[in-house]
């Protein structure tokens, strides 16, 4: 019995699809990796700040990136560095206090390090 293909180009054009989507699937796995530890430090910081659980410091996180439109490891990194000491851009602190407001976390009971309330 004869186990070929019926449509060679169509094959090889869906294996082509196929790897192409690995690579590209492989290299965001590979981005993610590499950005998850300030990621986690910035969900922290949220949740230090605004009294909140660690999914609610995601939602947190995920609406000031899309409100600011920057990336959420961007996003993450300026709150990883205002809890180190460097100020929080005026933008970045309102929609981060929106953003606090809108999924319903706390308000933070002192000053933050931007030294914005």
């Amino acid at each position: 019995m004869d186990h070929a293909v019926d449509d060679p180009a169509g094959e090889l054009a869906a294996l082509r699809n196929e790897v192409h989507q690995l690579r590209r699937e492989t290299m965001q796995l590979r981005s993610a990796m590499k950005t998850r530890p300030v990621v986690d430090i910035a969900r922290g910081v949220v949740m230090e700040r605004y009294h909140c659980s660690a999914p609610g410091a995601w939602k947190v996180l995920v609406q000031v990136s899309q409100h600011a439109n920057l990336k959420l490891h961007i996003v993450a990194r300026a709150l990883a560095a205002d809890a180190g000491g460097v100020r929080l851009s005026r933008t970045l602190h309102g929609h981060l206090t929106a953003a606090a407001s809108r999924v319903g976390a706390g308000t933070p009971d002192r000053d933050d390090r931007s030294g914005r309330r």
